[in-house]
């Protein structure tokens, strides 16, 4: 899968995956984060190649995109700040609901590491 198609239908997965977490259709919900977790472990396989790409994705007004690309970047070591201010931003905003939670318990892993 070429780079510019993965960063498309991940972004996409995200989205179907935060929808699904709000709406609480855990089939579709399941299969989105089976596909990112897919996606997360082509580019941790290859990271070098795809560093780019995950600046990219960090800079994603959609805050589910940020924290499943969160995890590879804190896997990595990677822009750890500013994983961390996002991180930290996500989690500080109430209207994201369990979005926002997720951001908190991604952070908690960042203070085991």
């Amino acid at each position: 899968m070429r780079q510019e198609e993965l960063f498309k239908h991940y972004i996409e997965m995200a989205e179907i995956q935060m929808e699904c977490t709000y709406s609480g259709d855990y089939k579709k919900g399941n299969k989105a984060s089976d596909e990112l977790r897919k996606y997360n472990e082509i580019i941790e396989s290859n990271f070098q190649d795809y560093e780019q790409l995950v600046l990219e994705m960090l800079k994603s007004k959609n805050p589910n995109v940020i924290i499943w690309i969160a995890s590879v970047a804190i896997d990595k070591n990677f822009e750890m700040k500013s994983v961390v201010e996002k991180l930290k931003l996500i989690s500080a905003n109430k209207d994201l609901g369990i979005i926002g939670f997720n951001a908190a318990m991604l952070l908690k892993t960042i203070k085991q590491h």
